[in-house]
């Protein structure tokens, strides 16, 4: 189980790493989106045990901080938290 995670969050990262999104417009709507989906998707893997799993969960959430990250301060308290749940939430 634990090697499937792995390939599942390793295609999911490299998809994402080499798909081109226009972040140009930053605007909040679209990432609202696509934040609430990567949630939801990596809410699949909260339970898992395995270090890989959360290796990718990490890896997955710095990329798409990096881009696809609006310029909002209310979005980024929310969000803060519920990434630190699911980071904590897989530590545990």
């Amino acid at each position: 189980m634990a090697l499937k995670e792995s390939r599942i969050l390793y295609f999911f990262y490299v998809y994402f790493a080499y798909t081109y999104i226009d972040t140009d417009e930053k605007k909040r709507e679209p990432l609202l989106v696509i934040w609430n989906e990567l949630i939801k998707f990596l809410n699949i893997f909260e339970n898992s045990k395995n270090p890989n799993t959360l290796f990718w969960i990490i890896e997955i959430i710095h990329l798409f901080s990096k881009r696809y990250w609006p310029e909002v301060s209310l979005f980024l308290n929310f969000f803060k938290l519920i990434i630190n749940d699911i980071i904590l939430g897989s530590v545990k």
